[in-house]
């Protein structure tokens, strides 16, 4: 008797064992499914870490003292990044990474006391491209161009 039939009654070619294909296919599809289980748990989603106000950022802004901007609502755009080391990488909440960014520069306007709704001034962002790389010494890769109403344009690249 071979190794494989000592370990599994169902393929020896004996009178009291003899081939039970329906424990065979039984078999092969509690195979495929644990396969299939391990296989699929190799991507997962993970949230990128909430965005944290910069002192700097706020020390830098608090010189602008006395104005004040509204930051307006992009459209929505991107969800997720699909990254080939992590699986999916989506912001804490979900929500686009337009209005994430969105968030972040109202938090420091507004910790910096800059910022209003109803303000005469207003910033529109474009998220120009966004990319995860998880290269060793993994980086955001992030270009934004940021309009203001007084007709004043910066494209900022970050990688």
């Amino acid at each position: 008797m071979t190794a494989l039939a000592r370990k599994r009654p169902g393929l020896t070619g004996s009178s009291r064992g003899k081939f039970d294909g329906s424990k065979w296919v039984t078999d092969c599809r509690l195979s495929a499914l644990v396969v299939l289980v391990v296989s699929s748990t190799g991507c997962s989603t993970y949230a990128a870490a909430r965005y944290s106000i910069s002192a700097e950022n706020v020390r830098t802004l608090r010189t602008f003292k006395g104005q004040t901007v509204n930051v307006t609502a992009a459209k929505p755009g991107q969800t997720e990044i699909t990254c080939r080391g992590v699986g999916l990488i989506k912001t804490p909440d979900g929500e686009p990474f337009e209005q994430f960014i969105r968030k972040a520069f109202v938090d420091e306007m507004t910790i910096a006391e800059l910022y209003a709704p109803d303000a005469p001034v207003s910033l529109t962002r474009r998220l120009d491209s966004i990319d995860f790389s998880s290269s060793i010494g993994a980086t955001w890769n992030i270009a934004l161009t940021v309009t203001s109403s007084n007709g004043r344009t910066i494209s900022v690249t970050e990688d």
